[in-house]
């Protein structure tokens, strides 16, 4: 009997300092969010969507067109940097561009993942077969701004879609 009662006064224990500690937060803040949450879900979530609008820092940064070797690729050099600590997961990204006058769609072959409070460099590409054999140097388009790139991201659950400045 002394067996039993000792296993329950130590599985009691815990549940008696967990309670005692909420009892002592709230009588200092005398709030039961504040001493629960340190922030809200909504503020949380607002976090995260600021990361993404730019405020907190861009998140995509293009680095520029290249070539493959065989000059039958066009590259886009797209970084991106997580600024949260939930993985990025990069579904699809795909921008139109011009190539020597003819339109070429470049693209995610894909789908990447962004590790938490990280920068990875994520490359679309585009086939120019269908623009023939290249001579000479060709001229490279202009950089997209990176809110033009059409993207899929998901976090957390959420999915957000940029269809690249098109309402």
């Amino acid at each position: 009997m002394e067996r039993k009662t000792l296993g329950l006064i130590l599985a009691i224990i815990p549940l008696i300092a967990v309670i005692g500690a909420l009892v002592i937060a709230f009588a200092l803040t005398g709030d039961v969010q504040t001493m629960v949450l340190e922030t809200g879900p909504d503020e949380v979530i607002s976090g995260y969507l600021t990361g993404f609008t730019g405020a907190g820092g861009d998140m995509f940064t293009v680095s520029g067109y290249s070539l493959s070797d065989d000059r039958g690729t066009l590259l886009l050099k797209v970084m991106v940097s997580n600024p949260i600590d939930y993985p990025l997961i990069i579904s699809s990204m795909s921008y139109m561009s011009e190539f020597n006058g003819k339109p070429v769609t470049i693209k995610l072959d894909s789908p990447v993942e962004v590790m938490p409070e990280s920068t990875a460099e994520i490359i679309l590409t585009g086939d120019l077969a269908s623009l023939g054999q290249l001579t000479g140097i060709p001229k490279m388009p202009n950089e997209p701004n990176p809110s033009d790139i059409i993207s899929e991201v998901s976090f957390a659950g959420i999915i957000l879609k940029n269809n690249g400045g098109v309402q």
